[in-house]
């Protein structure tokens, strides 16, 4: 896999949606892992592990590819959700900032753009 695809893949394994409001009127994602892909530019479609929590810091997003690619787990930083947009940095060689956006049916789905410009597109859908 190209150090391109690997940065989109990693970029792709964003937070997802299905957020609530918190007591606090922030809008928060439901914890869990949630399950989803990532299709980086001129490779073929990885499936995707998302982890996400509420640590001390606030939002926490890991991503989990397959452990046949070599990656390994990936951890966001920069994780902010709206209710509607989810958004985080990847490190990944480059650094790589993702939007996800909430679908009619409660999934996440946006890119990811490096330095380069080209976009992976990621898919995000909740704990069931």
């Amino acid at each position: 896999m190209s150090r391109i695809a690997r940065s989109a893949l990693v970029a792709a394994l964003a937070l997802t949606s299905f957020g609530t409001v918190a007591a606090t009127g922030q809008a928060k994602m439901a914890e869990g892992v949630w399950t989803g892909t990532v299709f980086p530019p001129g490779d073929d479609m990885v499936d995707l592990e998302y982890h996400v929590a509420y640590g001390e810091e606030g939002l926490e997003l890991t991503l989990e590819p397959p452990v046949e690619l070599g990656v390994g787990t990936l951890v966001a930083g920069d994780v902010a959700f709206s209710g509607e947009v989810l958004s985080f940095t990847l490190q990944v060689g480059e650094t790589v900032s993702c939007e996800l956006y909430m679908q009619e049916d409660g999934h996440l789905e946006g890119e990811c753009l490096g330095a380069t410009g080209e976009a992976a597109i990621m898919t995000m859908f909740p704990p069931s």
